[in-house]
């Protein structure tokens, strides 16, 4: 990667440190599939340590133990010097080649349509067009999931914003930042069309099959002795979760946000 990083824009790698196995995995692919990334990647997790050469991240930021979510994030975004940030989770691997200039033009249009959250994923068929940017749909506050962390383009302020109610874990970030998020003005849009090729590799602390199959396929060994393969079982209450989830999102999100169910 070049020593020259583009002023607007850091990368940056949630972690711990019981994932560091993760993150040699993490940097093979990140070096194979995006070569000339122009970002700074930042690694954010429990302890202070030192960056190998056999990983990809510039730096490491330290942000202590004990921690919920929303303050380790919180703590990781002080450190944070450009406008936009690209919020990763450390199992979110590439599995194909990043096209740099789809993400600059991306970036582009988060700053000149005051977006948030732009998600790179593909959206959902119903999801209204964004006028300002036909390559993107409106994700209306409110919903369930306008927020995630799918790989996305932040605004630093408004990711400054959601992490300082210090959500407990990601899963609440989530489910109640969806709908802190209508406290604010910025806009909430992301691509029709899947803008950045990543496989979420790890589900419960075990290795997804996809995962597995991804690392097989690019002569990466996997060490099962620490992290095991996810069950047949865990698989199928994964997909189970999902199926009722999607009968009514918003419905169901904010049942768990009234009761207090789901992970915390």
């Amino acid at each position: 990667m070049s020593e020259e990083k583009h002023p607007d824009i850091t990368v940056l790698v949630a972690s711990c440190d019981k994932y560091s196995d993760v993150w040699e995995p993490f940097s093979a692919l990140w070096r194979k599939y995006w070569p000339d990334c122009p970002y700074e990647v930042a690694l954010a997790t429990e302890s202070p340590c030192d960056t190998r050469p056999e990983l990809c991240f510039n730096r490491i930021i330290p942000c202590t133990r004990e921690m919920n979510w929303g303050k380790f994030i919180s703590t990781a975004l002080k450190e944070i010097h450009t406008s936009h940030v690209i919020l990763l989770c450390d199992d979110y691997f590439l599995c194909d080649r990043v096209d740099t200039e789809r993400i600059a033009s991306l970036l582009e249009s988060a700053e000149k349509n005051h977006i948030g959250y732009l998600p790179m994923i593909q959206a959902a068929e119903y999801r209204p067009v964004f006028e300002p940017d036909p390559r993107l749909a409106i994700y209306e506050k409110g919903q369930a999931y306008c927020i995630a962390l799918q790989a996305g383009i932040w605004n630093l302020e408004f990711l400054k914003f959601l992490a300082g109610q210090y959500f407990p874990s990601i899963w609440a970030f989530e489910r109640k930042g969806s709908f802190k998020a209508a406290e604010s003005d910025f806009v909430l849009a992301g691509t029709r069309q899947s803008a950045f090729p990543f496989e979420d590799c790890v589900h419960k602390g075990r290795w997804e099959p996809v995962g597995v199959r991804l690392c097989e396929r690019n002569g990466i060994k996997l060490d099962f002795a620490r992290r095991g393969r996810l069950s047949e079982w865990q698989q199928a209450k994964k997909h189970l979760k999902g199926a009722i989830l999607n009968l009514n999102p918003t419905l169901v999100v904010k049942l768990q946000n009234l009761l207090h169910l789901g992970k915390q």
